[in-house]
């Protein structure tokens, strides 16, 4: 998706695209008359104005919270098996402390 900012009376002109990346800047070439501060406060109105236009990016609550529950559920299984192989090699640690060798 694309939006569209506008300065200065339409002489900067800002295109910017999702996810908030700018893709053109267009200057009259009569904006090289104004001052710098005032073309650095027009351009960054049509950079802001730009960026405003863009779409909020739709999340999908439901799908998310299925990401969530198999995220939440394969941690689960991985910290069960690093458990037990802690207390496997806790276990042949102990047996190799007593083994006389």
């Amino acid at each position: 998706m694309a939006a569209e900012g506008v300065a200065c009376d339409g002489l900067i002109v800002v295109r910017a695209a999702s996810p908030g990346r700018l893709t053109g800047i267009h200057l009259d070439p009569s904006v090289s008359g104004l001052p710098l501060e005032e073309l650095a406060a027009e351009l960054t109105s049509a950079v802001n104005a730009a960026l405003a236009s863009l779409p909020s990016p739709a999340v999908d609550l439901e799908a998310l919270g299925e990401q969530l529950r198999s995220l939440q559920e394969r941690t689960s299984q991985q910290f069960t098996a690093f458990t037990s192989a802690l207390v496997s090699a806790q276990a042949a640690l102990v047996r190799r402390a007593g083994d006389p060798r």
